[in-house]
């Protein structure tokens, strides 16, 4: 009895460190973003561009889905993730600066980067990086259009 109990369990370790998890009294701690991004069909497709051999296809994709309105958040910090994957500093620059300059970006997005930002060799890439979201605070807000006093209809007292 004491050996099949003991072979259960080496067989629950084992298949638990293969899945990358291990489960002790409450809920898996290894792969939040797995299950926050179950479904978004963005994201498998980041996952599917991530699978390309060249890097250069690569950015050509990461770039595309970077520059998309309406990107959640949790697709942009996905796109982060494999842009810092990309071999070359300019690659991953081109990638996140779209991110940056998207204006859906999120603050996840931004911490991410900046969270990351070491894993750019080049100096001049970091302050790229650094230049963009500095111009993105800078830029002034959209004036609103106010219409003359003579276009506003009257409001009629009310009785």
């Amino acid at each position: 009895m004491k050996k099949r109990f003991m072979y259960g369990m080496v067989c629950i370790v084992i298949s638990g460190l293969l899945s990358g998890c291990i489960v002790i009294g409450g809920s898996p701690k290894c792969c939040p973003e797995t299950v926050y991004m179950q479904g978004d069909a963005t994201i498998q497709e980041i996952d599917a561009a991530g699978r390309l051999f060249s890097d250069s296809d690569k950015e050509a994709v990461y770039l595309a889905i970077a520059q998309r309105p309406g990107l959640s958040c949790g697709a942009q910090v996905h796109l982060v993730k494999a842009a810092y994957r990309l071999f070359s500093d300019s690659s991953k620059e081109a990638v996140l600066l779209a991110l940056i300059y998207n204006p859906d970006m999120c603050a996840g997005t931004k911490a991410k980067i900046l969270d990351n930002l070491h894993r750019l060799f080049s100096d001049s890439s970091k302050r790229k990086i650094l230049d963009a979201f500095n111009e993105r605070v800078l830029q002034p807000a959209p004036m609103m259009v106010v219409p003359p006093v003579e276009a506003i209809p009257p409001v009629e007292a009310q009785q």
